[in-house]
């Protein structure tokens, strides 16, 4: 068969494919298939005709040129950027049209489209957790004292937020109280993990699976507001694999497939009440 064609786009490509930077912060599809790309001089857009290669378009929005653009999600009328310089950046879908709100001095990290309510959050460098309600485009913030900013956040069912912190563990936020609980579990910090760790999953019983940010894995117990080791906690006599996890699979049958630093593949299939584990 015929040869795959590869296209390269980058700041030395040619017209069509020139970038504003060789620095990539993400890579979006979006839901007709434009491809974003922000990076840390600007932000570009790959469009295709059906049956032709995606050429790019920077674009050039007033007062943001040549900035870092730094994260994104979508809804159903807009997507939403967010910039290095503060800046919550939506564009409209429908005209085609961009518009921005300065929402913070510190750099966004993360921005997440609310399942619960018709409202964004977004994590910055300074550990500010800013919520934007979509509509009217009013801003409310929560700030956790300490050092190190946030990145990733997950949405679980009940409304609470997770969050990955720049060093270990995991951060808890409640909405409603606006409170934030951080927790760490002890794991095996001698050893090299180049991989991203952090992970938040729900599974068929609605309970929250977190793999925390350099290491340490289990599950939250509401009743007593903690994360709980599952069978992996150092040095303990019912330890059955390591608590640094990477890969995770959660499969439709209520399976949990993941590695960890004990190499080869763990599957855990859940009992309904006290959690033990069949591994097979």
């Amino acid at each position: 068969g015929a040869s795959p064609e590869v296209v390269r786009y980058g700041t030395d490509s040619p017209s069509g494919q020139l970038l504003s930077s060789n620095t990539i912060k993400f890579l979006y599809e979006d839901k007709i298939h434009n491809v974003w790309i922000g990076t840390d001089k600007g932000l570009n857009c790959l469009t295709a005709a059906p049956g032709k290669s995606y050429t790019n378009r920077t674009m050039g929005i007033p007062n943001l040129t040549g900035q870092a653009f730094t994260c994104v999600t979508e809804d159903t009328g807009k997507l939403w950027f967010g910039t290095g310089s503060g800046s919550l950046v939506l564009y409209e879908k429908s005209t085609g049209r961009f518009n921005f709100k300065n929402i913070s001095p510190n750099r966004l990290n993360a921005v997440l489209l609310s399942r619960k309510s018709k409202s964004l959050f977004i994590s910055t460098s300074a550990r500010e957790l800013i919520r934007v309600h979509t509509d009217e485009l009013s801003v409310d913030r929560a700030v956790m004292e300490g050092n190190g900013g946030f990145n990733a956040m997950y949405e679980d069912r009940a409304g609470r937020l997770w969050i990955e912190p720049e060093k270990e563990g995991v951060i808890k936020f409640e909405p409603r109280s606006k409170t934030f609980r951080y927790f760490f579990h002890e794991n095996d910090a001698t050893l090299n993990h180049p991989v991203r760790l952090f992970g938040v999953f729900e599974d068929n019983e609605n309970r929250v699976w977190i793999s925390m940010a350099r290491g340490g894995f289990g599950y939250y117990d509401p009743a007593q507001d903690d994360v709980q080791y599952f069978y992996n906690q150092p040095g303990s006599a019912d330890r059955k694999f390591s608590n640094i996890v990477g890969v995770r699979y959660f499969d439709p049958a209520g399976i949990l497939w993941f590695t960890s630093s004990d190499r080869g593949i763990e599957k855990i299939i859940f009992q309904r009440k006290d959690l033990d584990p069949a591994l097979l």
